[in-house]
């Protein structure tokens, strides 16, 4: 196969997904599409999913002479194992050619539940049994299959949202083989489902302060109205606030609301209303683009540190701090505040932390910490191994200051004495030829200075001569 028609090794490439792909993806792709994909396809979508951000779609700019050397295979091999994936629907690649290079984006996809795998529709399910035959097809399908419950014979008892904090423990059931139950696919998204309840929100007030003008009332159906009763529960919002989310996401001339849209202008009025704080910010890690360790197994104590602050949140950094003890409501503000409104990054605070609590040997103080972060904004520090510099860079300047203030408490006549400036003089002023001009010049200015003297003395004697 001649992959240098299609891609060179030069050419770059990012990753995306428009999905979130879960650990359930990893066990499908594992047992039911690597037989069908073979153990390089099978590499090569791990290691583009390897290289997604954490929290994010994008991953970072690669070259495809980097993916030969992580999976220490040539080009041309490389290229089949990703049309491989593309043909069974993992990866859709996109190429934007320049005149050096050619720019790819892979995008990866889900893989299919397992009740689509097995199902009619797909020859996924016949391809796996023609692969691992009989036998392992029979016992690969059964890891995926649960009991499901009777609805007929069962009364759900199940608490809705705004009561599941006040629900009661209930006695364990033993599952049993029998006619109650039948076989079920476990699927990734599963049967979980919000519910709202019964959420003390004034409907009423809601609907009379929209405008017809601006959302018809077509638009407020059952599913908004529970949509609307849900964000305001979940954010704390009103009536009156709910009314301008919702006339946010609204733009007057569709057939319905986006419930999706009016999640996210729920979720930016939150934002904008408490100045841009969100719940839990504290438990982030540092993002992997901005990890140093982020393919490197750590060697040195210093390396692992580096990969320990990189790979716990500020939360449970500070948990670890105080020995187990929870963190109080006052650190953590802190420590999303510095997240917030200096955007520092979650490993770069506990490098942060670490300096304050164990170094300093002082509680957080709030002031010294957001005068160091912003210091640290200011020069743009992202990853945990420019903090860990910077403090040891800051240890020694001090150190150096302190160093020659001790000097000069035993010696005053030296030490921080200011340096005598010498100016230094142009070239042309030390010309030979304008010296012995200016030597000329002086001597007859000189001389002329000379004969006004004597002259003005001589007036000054005339004119004592004739006073009385």
């Amino acid at each position: 196969m001649q992959s240098w028609k299609e891609v060179l090794p030069k050419d770059q490439y990012l990753v995306k997904t428009d999905t979130a792909l879960h650990e359930f993806d990893r066990r499908v792709l594992t047992l039911l599409y690597q037989p069908l994909i073979g153990p390089l396809s099978f590499s090569l979508y791990m290691l583009l999913w390897g290289e997604l951000e954490v929290y994010k779609y994008w991953g970072s700019p690669s070259t495809h002479k980097q993916l030969m050397e992580s999976l220490q295979t040539n080009l041309d091999q490389i290229l089949m194992a990703r049309k491989k994936l593309e043909g069974i629907g993992l990866i859709r690649s996109y190429v934007q050619e320049t005149p050096d290079i050619k720019n790819f984006i892979y995008e990866l996809r889900s893989p299919l539940s397992p009740s689509m795998f097995f199902g009619s529709d797909f020859p996924y399910g016949i391809l796996l049994k023609r692969e691992v035959g009989e036998h392992r097809y029979t016992k690969l399908k059964s890891l995926f299959i649960t009991k499901d419950i009777n609805h007929s014979e069962f009364k759900e008892i199940s608490q809705t949202f705004s009561d599941v904090y006040h629900t009661k423990e209930q006695d364990s059931l033993k599952l049993d083989d029998n006619d109650s139950f039948t076989d079920t696919y476990v699927n990734r998204e599963g049967r979980s489902e919000v519910r709202v309840g019964n959420i003390d929100f004034d409907l009423e007030l809601f609907i009379y302060g929209l405008s017809e003008n601006f959302v018809p009332r077509s638009l407020i159906t059952d599913e908004v109205i529970k949509r609307v009763k849900l964000l305001a529960y979940v954010y704390g919002l009103t009536p009156l606030d709910m009314q301008k989310v919702v006339m946010d996401a609204t733009f007057g001339d569709e057939d319905e609301l986006d419930l999706d849209l009016l999640s996210e202008k729920a979720k930016t009025f939150y934002e904008i209303e408490n100045f841009g704080r969100m719940p839990k910010l504290s438990e982030k890690i540092q993002p992997l683009k901005h990890q140093n360790m982020r393919y490197l197994e750590p060697r040195t104590e210093e390396e692992k540190r580096i990969r320990h602050f990189e790979t716990t949140s500020p939360k449970d950094y500070l948990i670890e701090l105080a020995g187990g003890a929870l963190p109080t409501s006052s650190d953590l503000a802190i420590v999303e505040s510095l997240m917030v409104n200096q955007h520092i990054l979650p490993g770069v605070v506990n490098v942060l932390l670490d300096y304050v609590v164990n170094k300093k040997k002082m509680n957080l103080n709030k002031k010294y910490m957001e005068n160091t972060a912003s210091n640290w904004a200011r020069q743009k520090i992202k990853t945990v191994k420019e903090a860990l510099d910077q403090i040891v860079e800051f240890e020694k300047d001090v150190a150096e200051y302190k160093e020659k203030e001790q000097k000069t408490k035993q010696n005053p006549g030296s030490g921080l004495r200011k340096p005598i400036r010498k100016e230094i003089l142009p070239e042309w002023m030390t010309d030979p030829e304008y010296v012995e001009k200016r030597k000329k010049e002086v001597t007859s200015q000189t001389d002329l200075e000379l004969e006004r003297k004597k002259l003005n003395d001589r007036i000054q004697k005339y004119k004592n001569r004739e006073t009385p």
